[in-house]
């Protein structure tokens, strides 16, 4: 799929996939999309000033009804970049970070009780779990460096989400992301 996600992407059809509408080359943002996968405004934090846009490509089996993410584009723009390779990093670690919640992390009860309170149970992303992952960092030279932290994070499940919805036609909205 590749060749940085179709030159960061359109809308990729196929076997569940789903990219941005709106894209980032010129330092713009991408966001989600709707239900009639119209554009959305750029996931911006106000915060930081920061904008985030992520693809993602997944699998889903007909009979099992599990969801394996195969492969991760995210671009990210926070300003002037500082440590182009130490950032790369915190975006790949944002976006593993991201697929435990999306897919697996979940606390389970009892009777008041939680049944899943073990590494064991308790369902995190594992190195086997790990999809292809593709960043592209948008330099701005002409702003001020804001905080990369955690911000890559907040567009995994969503890109996930929608590219399940593209691939079965179903809507999740609650996590872990789970077909029925």
């Amino acid at each position: 799929m590749t060749t940085t996600l179709k030159r960061v992407i359109g809308l990729l059809l196929g076997t569940g996939s789903y990219a941005l509408l709106t894209v980032l080359l010129a330092g713009c943002g991408g966001g989600s999309a709707t239900e009639t996968q119209q554009p959305a405004p750029p996931a911006t934090t106000a915060a930081t000033e920061t904008t985030v846009a992520c693809a993602v490509e997944v699998e889903v089996d007909s009979e099992t009804r599990n969801i394996r993410v195969l492969e991760v584009c995210e671009a990210f723009e926070c300003g002037k970049v500082l440590n182009p390779n130490n950032l790369r990093s915190q975006i790949e670690g944002a976006i593993v970070m991201g697929l435990g919640p999306a897919l697996s992390e979940e606390m389970c009860f009892d009777d008041k009780r939680i049944t899943n309170a073990s590494f064991r149970s308790y369902r995190v992303p594992h190195f086997r779990d790990v999809p292809k992952i593709e960043t592209i960092l948008i330099d701005r030279p002409d702003l001020t460096s804001v905080g990369a932290g955690e911000t890559p994070i907040i567009v995994v499940a969503p890109a996930i989400a929608n590219a399940v919805f593209h691939a079965t036609g179903q809507r999740l909205r609650d996590m872990p992301l789970k077909l029925a």
